[in-house]
């Protein structure tokens, strides 16, 4: 038996069984409205965890790392960010791809006044929580931070602990408090 067999044979129309035309067409409308509902509800998925319209930029300390800001094991002699950026977009999925649905994206910047930033990403514990998670994935994501901090008006306060891929390695831990500041051209 040759593919022509299957492709020559009449192609004949028929409709469901045991529905009629107008039941066909209230079936296609149904579906039409779910998929228009599922687009509406993601789109409002980012509006309601989040009011944001322009990125939120906060000045970070870490009173346990000091002004120098020297991570330590497993990152060794890296800094820590001066400043976190948060956006209102969806996170990009790139090289870290533990950035789940649902994340915004934001930014590192490792000193104030650097024209460059690195990716990172953010979400809210809950949709009506004021705890936020940032994650700053470096160095491919082999390591980064993990900040779990609560926001209070123009506050972040909380805690950042570094994580690896290794086995074993000590983390790093520092409290942290970060205050609402203004937002570079780049930012």
């Amino acid at each position: 038996m040759w593919n022509e067999f299957f492709f020559s044979a009449l192609q004949l129309r028929r409709d469901s069984l045991g529905a009629t035309p107008n039941m066909n067409r209230q079936a296609s409308l149904l579906a039409l409205v779910c998929c228009a509902g599922c687009t509406v509800s993601r789109g409002s998925l980012y509006a309601q965890s989040d009011s944001l319209r322009a990125p939120r930029c906060f000045r970070v300390e870490y009173p346990d790392w000091g002004p120098s800001r020297v991570i330590g094991s497993p990152i060794g002699q890296a800094k820590a960010p001066q400043i976190l950026v948060l956006m209102s977009g969806p996170a990009e999925r790139g090289v870290d791809l533990s950035a789940a649905v649902g994340s915004f994206a934001a930014k590192a910047i490792r000193n104030e006044g650097d024209s460059g930033s690195y990716p990172a990403y953010w979400r809210r514990q809950s949709a009506t929580s004021d705890s936020l998670s940032i994650t700053f994935p470096i160095h491919i994501g082999f390591y980064g931070l993990e900040y779990r901090v609560r926001e209070r008006g123009d506050t972040l306060a909380g805690e950042v602990t570094s994580w690896t891929d290794v086995l074993g390695v000590r983390q790093a831990r520092s409290r942290i408090v970060a205050q609402r500041a203004r937002c570079s051209r780049g930012a």
